[in-house]
């Protein structure tokens, strides 16, 4: 920590903005909830070969739950920095 930052500023500087991309987030998302659910079926003993819909809701669900995580960083990211969350600029004040 630098002699003149305070707390927060340090804390902003050392956070990190998510570097991957909605689309990353998504797989990781999808893998981990495939790995998820491939445990729990070995685990109970139940074929996934029969369960079609479920194999692809949980897909689909987990896929949504890594883009809204990436939001969410995002989200936090651009608040501890001080930016709006809206990606969009304002227009200068003397306009």
């Amino acid at each position: 920590m630098k002699p003149d930052e305070t707390s927060e500023q340090s804390r902003v500087r050392l956070s990190r903005a998510p570097r991957g991309t909605r689309l990353t987030y998504g797989i990781v998302g999808l893998v981990l909830g495939s790995l998820t659910l491939f445990a729990v079926a070995g685990f109970y003993g139940i074929s996934l070969w029969r369960e079609g819909v479920l194999v692809l809701s949980v897909a689909a669900l987990s896929f949504i739950a890594g883009i809204v995580v990436h939001l969410r960083r995002t989200a936090r990211f651009r608040a501890m920095e001080g930016r709006s969350e809206s990606p969009t600029p304002k227009p200068p004040e003397h306009l």
